[in-house]
């Protein structure tokens, strides 16, 4: 890399924990749309380490309109161009799939069985409805709020009180 620096990867998977509450889980993701915002507008960084995450930062970014775009298509039906329709299914087939494959990679088929393995995905895609609200919620407070705080996510779990 350029100015001496150096990195390497370390092969595996990583398992973070995730956020208690829907506050919390709400303020991680505007966290991190701001931070790649500031990521991808850093000149300093050269333009072919930028493009690749510019292009699925503002996928992100565009949620509210692709998502509004679910509701208001059925009911008033207005044609678009091939392009924008090939975009906008393009990047909801990718969201819903990497959900499903990261509702799978989370249970244990061998430990679940197959019948309470299914009910657990199919419950967890349930949730998508709900998980886009959020993160349309995340993504336009990133935008309009203030990317010089941060806040971080509280992860620590209490010792139990036995009663």
């Amino acid at each position: 890399m350029s100015k001496n620096k150096k990195f390497g990867w370390i092969e595996g998977e990583m398992w973070e924990k995730s956020p208690f509450t829907l506050g919390d889980f709400i303020k991680q993701r505007k966290r991190w749309l701001q931070g790649i915002l500031l990521v991808v507008h850093d000149h300093r960084l050269p333009l072919r380490v930028r493009l690749g995450l510019g292009i699925a930062l503002y996928s992100w970014v565009t949620l509210p309109i692709t998502s509004l775009n679910v509701v208001l298509a059925p009911l008033c039906p207005i044609p678009l161009h091939w392009t924008l329709n090939f975009l906008i299914n393009y990047v909801g087939a990718v969201n819903i799939y990497l959900y499903i494959i990261g509702a799978v990679r989370s249970f244990s088929l061998v430990r679940l069985g197959y019948a309470h393995f299914t009910l657990r995905i199919i419950g967890t895609l349930a949730t998508i409805p709900f998980v886009v609200m959020c993160e349309i919620a995340a993504v336009l407070w990133g935008l309009f709020s203030d990317k010089g705080k941060f806040y971080v996510v509280d992860k620590q779990l209490k010792s139990p009180v036995n009663i």
